[in-house]
């Protein structure tokens, strides 16, 4: 079995939960109006995590009702509900700082899985901490490449 079908499998995985920013990672960071949908791929990405048992929190520095808020109405054209997200959570420090989330969740920070857009404000933290990260170009146009449905998760 190759190492592909081996996470795939969740053989190999050791993400329990991954937190998520929002503005720019899932949602459209130009999008002040919510018409445009989540990111290409993310309700496939979501049916994934659920498949394996994974759980899913925000992570921005929004405040937690405006960002439901915009959530909901971007996810209303993809038949996405908030109920995928276990918790939100307001992360206001700069860089954020995800030991709260390690700690609400008694994980351990490896077992953390960090995807935001901006390596100063979502990465570094992660990374300080110990935990798994990905860094993805900012949404910020109906013309973005990055699809979700091709991440694999550690």
């Amino acid at each position: 079995m190759n190492i592909y079908k081996l996470i795939l499998s969740g053989l190999l995985m050791k993400t329990k939960l991954i937190a998520l920013d929002v503005y720019g990672t899932v949602l459209c960071s130009d999008d002040y109006d919510n018409e445009m949908p989540p990111r290409k791929g993310f309700k496939e990405f979501v049916n994934f995590c659920i498949s394996k048992n994974i759980y899913l929190v925000t992570a921005s520095d929004a405040p937690i009702d405006i960002l439901k808020i915009d959530l909901e109405e971007s996810f209303k054209k993809g038949s996405i509900k908030l109920d995928i997200f276990d918790d939100f959570y307001r992360l206001q420090y700069y860089p954020k700082d995800f030991s709260g989330i390690v700690s609400n969740y008694g994980i351990k920070p490896i077992e953390l899985f960090v995807i935001g857009d901006q390596y100063d404000k979502d990465i570094v933290g992660a990374l300080r901490l110990g935990c798994n990260t990905l860094q993805v170009p900012e949404y910020n146009s109906i013309k973005d490449n990055f699809d979700f449905s091709n991440l694999i998760i550690p």
